[in-house]
């Protein structure tokens, strides 16, 4: 049965105030709206009474019991890839923004896939990487690649890199630095001899070559017929002749006048002339050296190689 009031007046020392009401004395029991509380006197029971009293105790439990914090929620994991598809074979399939402004774009154009930014991207056409301007129009010669300050670092390359222009002339298709073992040599045999060194150095850069050797011979050997300096490290190509220059020799018999030289023009070899003065030049032989013979030289030539 609800209680419709409670008249303060009528209650003795010992009838029920708020101070003497225990927690959990008065339960759900007691209906919504059964105590009157405009006849209530000031320490009677109320609403707002049983509100704070509530409050408080919340309070003083708060500050003794800690607070459960639950686990954020854990990311997703997917077990099959996601598809995103667009009804028209071309066009752009995701479009990226930030701040409300477009910052890039994915897309197809006839089977080939695209992205970038607004201003540059690149297009991967079959076999093909072309640039774009950010979307799904291809440029030409507008593009780089890296900065001045924003380098890569190394390029592989299988087959050759196109320079200035795109036709045969302009491809660079090998570059290439070692070392060499130069000989003497005689066009007719060669057998025996002794060396105290033989140092030599290559750079080639497409079918150009450039030899840099210091040869000293302490014994020559047997060399039959015209001299030669041999084991170039790539072969002369016979339509591009070249004549080497000579920076220090010793040991070579030259006519009055004569300056000793190197021509090349087949074979990986160049052979030993004297020319200058009054006559044209001439090939050497064995005689016109002596045992002991050094040479130093520079050379470069075109290979076919």
């Amino acid at each position: 049965m609800a209680i419709s009031k409670i008249n303060t007046s009528s209650l003795t020392d010992n009838s029920v105030t708020a101070g003497k009401i225990v927690a959990g004395a008065v339960d759900a029991d007691i209906a919504a709206g059964s105590i009157d509380t405009a006849q209530l006197a000031n320490d009677a029971v109320t609403a707002d009474k049983l509100a704070n009293a509530i409050n408080t105790t919340i309070a003083a439990k708060a500050t003794n019991t800690a607070v459960a914090l639950k686990a954020p929620i854990a990311s997703p994991s997917f077990t099959a890839k996601a598809t995103i598809s667009i009804a028209s074979a071309n066009g752009d399939i995701l479009d990226f923004r930030s701040n409300g402004s477009d910052v890039g774009t994915i897309g197809t154009l006839g089977g080939a896939t695209y992205f970038g930014s607004e201003d540059s991207g690149i297009m991967f056409n079959g076999v093909n990487q072309n640039p774009t301007s950010g979307g799904s129009t291809r440029v030409d010669n507008t593009n780089d690649l890296g900065a001045a300050s924003y380098r890569y670092k190394n390029i592989y390359l299988g087959g050759g890199a196109f320079i200035g222009g795109t036709g045969t002339a302009n491809k660079l298709d090998d570059y290439e630095t070692g070392s060499w073992t130069p000989v003497y040599q005689g066009a007719g045999g060669t057998s025996g001899g002794a060396y105290g060194a033989q140092e030599g150095t290559y750079t080639k850069i497409g079918q150009l070559v450039h030899l840099q050797a210091y040869v000293n011979a302490t014994n020559k050997g047997t060399l039959a017929g015209s001299l030669k300096i041999g084991g170039f490290p790539f072969t002369v190509n016979p339509t591009n002749q070249s004549a080497g220059a000579i920076g220090y020799q010793i040991g070579y018999n030259l006519g009055s006048g004569h300056n000793l030289a190197l021509w090349a023009y087949s074979g990986d070899f160049a052979y030993l002339y004297q020319a200058g003065g009054s006559s044209n030049s001439a090939g050497l032989t064995t005689g016109d050296c002596d045992n002991a013979i050094i040479t130093a030289f520079s050379i470069t030539y075109h290979t076919n190689q």
